[in-house]
């Protein structure tokens, strides 16, 4: 019986960080498609401003 409480006590150490990781595995997937669908609207966004400039730069 005297083991039980300092192994409870890691096991609630331990716990909530390892409950926190394991969400953030779970959701990889989904950040990872998240991050590519806002660097995609980036680009875009970057290759419109630097037409633009360009166009800015060949008027007479």
């Amino acid at each position: 019986m005297e083991y039980v409480e300092p192994v409870v006590g890691i096991a609630n150490c331990l716990g909530t960080p390892a409950c926190k990781y394991l969400q953030y595995h779970r959701k990889l997937n989904d950040y990872v498609r998240n991050f590519k669908r806002m660097r995609d609207e980036l680009n875009c966004k970057m290759e419109d401003i630097e037409l633009q400039l360009k166009a800015e730069l060949l008027r007479p």
